[in-house]
């Protein structure tokens, strides 16, 4: 594999990353039989694209899968769904530990 830097990332950067890139990985890898519902989350930064952007869409809906992109609120890591999940895993492993 080839690797090569880029010089800015822009909107279209990101754009085209998602597209051409990360959905296909997602739609190659998805187990059959799971929900093909899938939000795909970001932070704020100025170069990712809104959920509403006509070629996402596009690429979004294929396959049967419906992917949306939603936005990470600002400094708020008990709303990133991320860490909801991680601390989930971890209260479960700490209650385990303490039952034995």
């Amino acid at each position: 594999m080839e690797t090569k830097p880029i010089e800015s990332i822009t909107k279209e950067v990101t754009k085209q990353y998602l597209i051409n890139k990360i959905i296909p990985a997602i739609i190659e890898k998805w187990p059959d039989g799971a929900t093909k519902e899938i939000r795909i989350q970001q932070d704020n930064a100025k170069p990712h694209i809104k959920d509403s952007d006509p070629e996402f869409r596009v690429a979004a809906q294929q396959h049967g899968f419906t992917m949306s992109l939603v936005q990470q609120p600002p400094c708020s890591p008990d709303t990133n769904g991320c860490m909801v999940e991680i601390l989930k895993v971890m209260h479960f492993e700490n209650m385990a530990q303490s039952d034995l």
